[in-house]
């Protein structure tokens, strides 16, 4: 019993520090403006109507991602959890690099995809264990 409450608890804090890199998708909503204020200094024809795409395309490869039951059978949770976290960091450091609006869809499919991979994980991890 001290075994399976020790799994429980170890899995309820590694998801807490998945959802502390997760939540940060829901932080686009007020920086989605500034990041094309700061793209319209480089391009002067970029307007709000293409930050209308990012939280979409997000939503877009999240659900690709998770669908797509041969990545899940071949990794194990921690590597799972561990890839998804590296891209979406990977994914938010990138768009701090960029110049070009497209880059950022890039990067956004980018973070899709690792949001993907750590949400099912975490999805399944919490079924199974408790």
């Amino acid at each position: 019993m001290a075994k399976k409450s020790t799994k429980a608890l170890l899995t309820v804090i590694g998801g807490l520090c998945c959802h502390l890199i997760i939540g940060s998708l829901f932080t686009w909503g007020a920086l989605g403006n500034y990041l094309i204020s700061y793209l319209r200094l480089i391009d002067p024809k970029i307007n709000q109507t293409y930050a209308y795409f990012l939280f979409p395309l997000v939503n877009l490869f999240n659900a690709m991602t998770m669908s797509l039951e041969f990545i899940h059978s071949r990794l194990s949770t921690r590597a799972a959890t561990f890839l998804g976290s590296i891209l979406m960091t990977a994914a938010q450091f990138g768009i701090r690099l960029t110049n070009s609006i497209y880059f950022v869809y890039l990067m956004m499919a980018l973070f899709g995809v690792g949001l993907g991979l750590c949400v099912r994980f975490l999805q399944l991890n919490f079924y199974y264990i408790f």
